[in-house]
């Protein structure tokens, strides 16, 4: 799994090439940030959502923009003529550094996520040395990272790191479930261990739920990967296994987490794998694996703690009046299927072949395909018909609907392969 040395000698090593980074090219992307440190550093809440000084308004959730709030109370020790919302494309050397090194302090939540998931006991990294490290190398050097966050300008390494705390919470909690629904009868302090392990499955999946509506709540975009992690915690934690003397395993503790293993209903692996004090005895009459049975209670407490974070987010804002403004910023379906294009996605393509058919079929006209700036604005298409939201949310759900139906009958390695593989 690799040596603690090793791991912060990548961090130091990381974090000293984002700091040589600081006078780099920066894009649009900073004054959006500044912009967005001043409406919420000097603006009360009921304007943060309404003003429209620069083109740059604040289309993030309520949780980021607090972020920005919190750090615009230490960038006025920095220069507090950034706070000015009038001071639009304000990039003073003091307004750099500190917006900079914003970025590379947030990223300690991607350096934690990263080294809690590459060293967790019981997952595939611990029986392979060189995969923990391997792991947390890819995830904290990586190049796409480094020219997106670092110099063009953004947070995402903060955003994925609070994605990846909740994926380590629910394969941590997904990799004890075994215990929560097959005990070992021939322990005597199996009912204390069973009750004790019971505790950390509902712990950590009640951590990994509310880290995903928090990560919702900063980037919605993120809204890509919910129906994944709905299904996942719906049949990892919600339906219940009910023991039987036919029980024939589980996933390991050895090693092998139950999250890189399939399963079919609520039968797990052969349990040769098992120490041989917690295989079942063959002497045991063998049944088929009784069918699971669904805990309302755990639904109910998984869900109420999603919505409670909802809640805090969004009160405030609604306190003001504010939550019809604050959801067209969200979701301005009034600008078209595309922001540019800049999505990669099926869209993409879509939008590729409307400017290919009006270079052919309108040459000589006006008319053209207006996919091509990057300021937010109305796009339509020249040629092929555009398409309406619920159309683009219909063939979205149809699209993800195979992935989501054998992640519920068989789930596969992780909840973040799930994820990616109902987005793609």
């Amino acid at each position: 799994m690799g040596s603690v040395t090793f791991y912060i000698q990548i961090c130091l090593i990381i974090t000293s090439i984002k700091l040589m980074l600081i006078p780099a090219y920066r894009s649009t992307d900073f004054e959006v940030h500044r912009n967005w440190l001043a409406i919420t550093h000097s603006l009360p809440i009921r304007e943060w959502y309404q003003d429209e000084r620069s083109i740059w308004t604040l289309d993030y959730p309520p949780l980021f923009a607090w972020f920005e709030w919190a750090l615009s109370h230490i960038a006025k020790y920095f220069d507090p003529d950034m706070l000015v919302p009038t001071n639009l494309e304000y990039a003073s050397s003091n307004t750099i550094l500190f917006q900079r090194l914003s970025v590379i302090t947030s990223d300690l939540v991607l350096l934690s996520a990263a080294y809690a998931l590459s060293r967790r006991p019981g997952s595939p990294q611990s029986n392979a040395p060189l995969r923990g490290p391997t792991l947390f190398f890819l995830v904290t050097c990586a190049a796409g990272l480094l020219i997106v966050d670092h110099i063009h300008f953004q947070y995402n390494g903060f955003l994925l790191g609070v994605l990846l705390w909740s994926i380590f919470f629910l394969e941590r909690g997904a990799s004890n479930a075994w215990l929560d629904s097959n005990p070992n009868p021939e322990s005597q302090e199996s009912s204390s261990r069973g009750i004790e392990i019971r505790n950390r499955v509902v712990r950590d999946f009640l951590l990994g739920s509310v880290a995903f509506a928090v990560l919702l709540n900063l980037k919605h975009l993120f809204v890509f990967a919910g129906p994944a992690f709905f299904v996942f915690i719906l049949r990892r934690f919600c339906f219940l296994a009910k023991p039987s003397l036919a029980t024939a395993s589980s996933s390991p503790i050895d090693g092998n987490s139950p999250l890189s293993s399939s399963f079919h209903s609520s039968s797990f692996h052969s349990s040769s794998s098992l120490p041989s004090s917690s295989r079942p005895s063959s002497s045991r009459p063998s049944s088929s694996p009784p069918s699971p049975s669904f805990s309302f209670a755990r639904f109910a407490g998984v869900g109420g703690a999603v919505v409670a974070v909802f809640v805090l987010s969004l009160a405030p804002f609604g306190l003001e009046g504010q939550l019809p403004a604050l959801l067209a910023r969200l979701f301005p379906f009034g600008r078209g299927l595309c922001h540019a294009y800049w999505a990669a996605n099926g869209w993409a393509i879509y939008s590729a072949a409307d400017k290919v058919a009006a270079a052919t079929l309108l040459r000589g006209r006006r008319q053209r395909a207006s996919m091509t700036g990057g300021v937010v604005g109305v796009q339509t298409f020249a040629v092929l018909p555009n398409v309406s939201a619920p159309i683009s949310l219909l063939l979205s759900i149809l699209a993800m609907l195979p992935c989501l139906l054998s992640l519920f009958l068989s789930p596969v390695s992780s909840v973040a392969t799930s994820s990616s593989s109902s987005s793609s």
